[in-house]
């Protein structure tokens, strides 16, 4: 009875009955050709096992090293680094975000909410958000270390920060900046606030980036419409948020 060989295992082959000493080149040659082919038959599941590590081992780092760079105050905030080397991760990621252009934030914007519905209140584990999680998220995947609050916060945050000379409000509107509308009333809701990001100004009219029922937007709005309550300048210290309490 003849036992079948396993597809994709290589045949082991006998001994070549050859003196190397007093061989030929081409007989060292089919020496040497038996060796590896009886090495890589007796070791075939250690090979297998070496070259899936290899692969681990070469790819965990770079995950790791593209997650901080996604999600980089989750990583940097850590102990681990010097207060300055946080401040100085901070304002990299903020000159970066302000020098998209128009355009380039627009892509970032519906890359970052493809696979989200919207749900007020929603959870993000889910797949869902709201206007103001969607910003927030989208703000914390570039850099920033922006902390989760209600949209009545952050206005009357700003609105302090402008006091002090920390950020403008309806100031010269630039690429990247948070416009926050006044409450609407809704029946069965009462009054909700609406939020979003700036993408470009072309004269009197703004267009901006927002998370809504209808999903993701590019709206326009005049500058001097009422529904408006403010236009908050994207500082550094608004982008560094706790970072800079110190």
């Amino acid at each position: 009875m003849t036992h079948k060989r396993r597809p994709g295992r290589p045949k082991k082959q006998s001994i070549p009955e050859i003196n190397w000493n007093n061989s030929t080149i081409s007989e060292k040659i089919i020496i040497i050709k038996w060796k590896i082919n009886n090495y890589f038959s007796a070791y075939r599941n250690k090979i297998i096992i070496i070259f899936w590590l290899s692969i681990i081992i070469i790819t965990l780092p770079v995950g790791i090293f593209i997650g901080r760079k996604t999600y980089a105050i989750d990583d940097y905030m850590s102990p681990k680094y010097s207060y300055m080397e946080k401040i100085g991760h901070l304002h990299k990621s903020w000159r970066a975000y302000r020098s998209l252009k128009p355009h380039e934030l627009h892509i970032q914007w519906l890359k970052f909410l493809q696979g989200y519905t919207y749900q007020r209140g929603g959870d993000p584990i889910m797949g869902q958000l709201d206007c103001l999680r969607s910003l927030v998220l989208f703000l914390r995947s570039r850099g920033a270390n922006f902390e989760v609050a209600t949209i009545d916060i952050l206005a009357r945050r700003f609105q302090i920060m402008a006091e002090l000379d920390y950020t403008a409000l309806r100031g010269e509107v630039r690429t990247g900046d948070i416009i926050v509308f006044r409450p609407i009333y809704y029946p069965q809701y009462g009054p909700i606030a609406h939020i979003g990001l700036v993408q470009e100004v072309c004269g009197n009219t703004i267009k901006y980036m927002d998370f809504s029922p209808l999903g993701v937007g590019f709206p326009t709005i005049n500058r001097g419409d009422s529904r408006i309550h403010m236009i908050a300048e994207m500082s550094f210290p608004i982008w560094a948020g706790m970072a800079l309490k110190k």
